[in-house]
């Protein structure tokens, strides 16, 4: 049984594209890197990142941001939509409530060549963007 589908799935995996992306997040000064794997033309991505929120003396220490969900490939454009799980670390200063939710959701578009990608993700809640700039491979 599991020759038989390993057979079956060894062509999807070679039409497989696979792309790693710089993330850079505006807001909070973050850094971070997200991977995507396509097989056809739906995929999967997860992205991780670390950031410093800073308004004068304001500020959230440690910002962790982790995110995974789905992804279609049309032509030149990938869109996506995922969930994110924030993480913080030492908190100065009063923020809204939906500031410091731990969940929340995220919809993106890419474009794609043949080699690179560049595209936004914005979550809907917090009103935030990151922008991610890849290569595939």
């Amino acid at each position: 049984m599991n020759k038989l589908l390993l057979i079956l799935l060894f062509p999807l995996s070679l039409q497989a594209q696979n792309t790693v992306s710089l993330t850079i997040h505006p807001v909070d000064m973050g850094i971070g890197i997200k991977y995507d794997r396509y097989i056809r033309s739906a995929g999967l991505y997860i992205a991780s990142a670390y950031g410093n929120y800073r308004l004068g003396e304001t500020y959230i220490k440690d910002h962790y941001r982790f995110s995974g969900g789905v992804s279609i490939l049309a032509d030149n454009a990938r869109f996506s939509a995922g969930i994110i799980y924030h993480r913080f670390g030492e908190v100065n200063g009063s923020f809204n409530d939906t500031t410091l939710d731990p969940v929340s959701f995220e919809l993106g578009i890419h474009a794609c060549s043949n080699r690179f990608n560049a595209g936004l993700r914005y979550d809907i809640i917090k009103h935030e963007s990151c922008i991610d700039i890849g290569v595939n491979f």
